[in-house]
């Protein structure tokens, strides 16, 4: 029986193989534990995008409001919002505002926006306010890490008592 000690055949299909995991490594993203390619490790600007609907509250069941936002991904929104706020002689009345503002979000997912709304007497109130990403995916097509729950919180006081918004994005 005649053995041969080099096979050149088996030699190229071990050295392909060998050539092909090396280069996979570069060009096939970094699997996490769950078999899905790990997101940016930051999020930016870009993960606030597309509408978002909110739901706000003043102080302890003073006021509440609910509203839409449109934020394009580099640090720009508009929206609209309705209010329901106390009037004198516990009456109530509902007010709708729009908002047009700016934000700007950390690497670990902190930020804080600035916005101003027209008031119904034609004046125009500016409002900044503080928030995190509180639940966030990973777009396939793009691989950022997309806000999907935003909470808030505004820095001025309304109607002497801290407002504080939920923030969830709608499906496309």
């Amino acid at each position: 029986m005649k053995y041969q000690m080099f096979n050149y055949k088996s030699f190229f299909f071990f050295a392909a193989a060998v050539f092909l995991t090396g280069v996979s490594a570069f060009i096939v993203p970094d699997q996490g534990s769950n078999g899905v390619a790990n997101a940016q490790e930051v999020f930016t600007n870009e993960s606030i995008q597309g509408t978002y609907a909110f739901t706000a509250t003043v102080g302890a069941k003073k006021a509440a409001g609910v509203g839409v936002l449109i934020a394009d991904g580099t640090g720009n929104f508009t929206g609209s919002e309705i209010f329901n706020v106390p009037i004198p002689i516990r009456k109530r009345q509902v007010l709708a505002f729009t908002l047009d503002g700016i934000y700007t979000v950390s690497a670990n997912g902190m930020g804080n926006a600035t916005f101003t709304s027209p008031n119904p007497d034609g004046t125009i109130s500016e409002f900044s306010g503080d928030f995190v990403i509180t639940q966030a995916e990973v777009q396939d097509f793009s691989n950022i890490k997309l806000a999907i729950e935003i909470s808030f919180i505004l820095r001025e006081p309304v109607l002497g008592e801290l407002e504080t918004l939920l923030v969830k994005r709608l499906p496309d």
